[in-house]
């Protein structure tokens, strides 16, 4: 790959920045004919299994959350909702076909509008462009398939996009507006070679991903074994014993009355505490932090309304910190191992006992108060056995986070690499 410098020879100045003399810039209504859409809700569509005569629907929600790539090979996906009745669409739709983008016209902040995808393998599929959408097709030669999404992808046209959308709560960008959206457009044989290098690094993502997803699934299955007794390592045989939460545990109800200055927490379902503007990236809660409970090092605390999803964590970020005063904080006695312990309470059968707990009218308006959650039963083994079970997937979790940190540092280098391939600063020899 040549690298070219602005203002060098072979490079020119345009409205969208530097590129090179053989790119081409063009608006997006004069490259793309934007195909029509229908307005079904998710609640007009089904999952189910239906026949070779069944219509398909990308939903603008499917775009944002099930589609993880530029391209979308539609032969392999099984998300896509289908149209019961075909009655509901009133006029003959245009089926999309290979090449074809699907784009989501509005997002709930700006890093979602016009996230689009490319469709390959369409083949006899009948599948058209749903709600929230907009559908473009190339109006003849100008892009070679596997391309197109990454125009969209260009910095200078995501900055071009975020300017022209519109909205308070929801943002969204017309069809209009979209249209005179300016991107590049490299020769075709240039576009060739740039899709190819891209899909490999798409493909090593992928690959790590369904990885990940594997380790993840053997994890699930060996902890609702390991978790409950019904599985033991070696050299563990003594009887597990059955205790309730408050025997092994207490209450703590300390709060931040001298206002220190100490950072607030927010309970994940998946991640358990983390840092709350971290996770956020704003600022969520009050100025007021008087009333807010402290979370020391090496306890416990849960969202009170919200422990049915799991939302249950283990502080060791920092040596206090602070949680909702809606939060549960508690510590557990020296029978217990820590790790052990949030492991176990992250379980599926504790999160159906926390949503059995809260199933009564008084219990769902105060959520799981303490005076209930103490009473839940556990079964648990030697602190020997559970400091060893806790060790056995201290060693999974690290070899997950070795992929996971693997992954990230594949999609950090395809997007470096894709805004110096998508503005010709890097050149391939083609």
């Amino acid at each position: 790959m040549e690298v070219i410098e602005e203002n060098k020879i072979g490079y020119k100045k345009t409205k969208i920045g530097w590129i090179p003399d053989d790119w081409g810039v063009e608006n997006v209504a004069h490259v793309f004919d934007f195909l029509k859409t229908n307005s079904l809700s998710r609640r007009q569509l089904s999952n189910e299994v239906l026949d070779e005569k069944s219509i398909y629907n990308i939903h603008y929600g499917d775009i944002h959350s099930s589609f993880k790539y530029e391209l979308l090979d539609v032969s392999k996906e099984p998300l896509l909702p289908k149209i019961i009745d075909n009655q509901l669409i009133k006029s003959e739709p245009d089926y999309l076909i290979d090449g074809d983008l699907v784009m989501a016209d509005a997002s709930e902040d700006y890093e979602g509008i016009c996230d689009c995808i490319e469709l390959i393998n369409v083949n006899d599929i009948k599948l058209i462009s749903g709600l929230h959408t907009f559908a473009l097709r190339d109006k003849g030669g100008n892009f070679i398939n596997g391309f197109k999404s990454y125009l969209f992808k260009n910095e200078e046209v995501i900055r071009s996009i975020y300017r022209v959308a519109t909205g308070i709560s929801v943002l969204g960008v017309s069809k209009t507006n979209l249209g005179k959206i300016l991107i590049p457009v490299p020769p075709l044989s240039e576009q060739k070679k740039i899709a190819s290098i891209l899909s490999d690094w798409d493909e090593a993502i992928e690959k790590t991903q369904t990885l990940i997803n594997k380790l993840e699934l053997r994890k699930k299955g060996l902890m609702q074994q390991l978790l409950t007794g019904k599985t033991r390592l070696d050299g563990f045989s003594e009887e597990w014993r059955k205790v309730r939460i408050g025997e092994i545990a207490t209450q703590f109800t300390d709060k931040n009355k001298k206002d220190d200055d100490l950072e607030v927490l927010s309970c994940t379902k998946y991640d358990g505490l983390v840092r709350s503007l971290d996770y956020f990236g704003r600022k969520v809660f009050g100025d007021d932090l008087s009333k807010y409970k402290i979370v020391p090092k090496g306890y416990f605390a849960y969202a009170t309304n919200h422990i049915e999803e799991g939302s249950i964590g283990f502080q060791d970020l920092m040596e206090r910190g602070l949680v909702s005063p809606m939060y549960t904080v508690f510590k557990t006695d020296k029978t217990i191992n820590d790790s052990f312990m949030f492991r176990l309470l992250k379980t599926d059968r504790m999160i159906y006992n926390y949503q059995s707990n809260m199933s009564g009218s008084i219990a769902r308006r105060g959520g799981l108060r303490w005076n209930v959650f103490e009473t839940i039963n556990v079964n648990i083994p030697s602190l020997n056995e559970q400091t060893v079970i806790a060790e056995f997937f201290d060693k999974i979790d690290e070899e997950l986070e070795k992929y996971q940190n693997y992954l990230e540092q594949l999609k950090s280098q395809k997007k470096g690499l894709m805004q110096q391939l998508l503005t010709g600063k890097i050149r391939v020899k083609v």
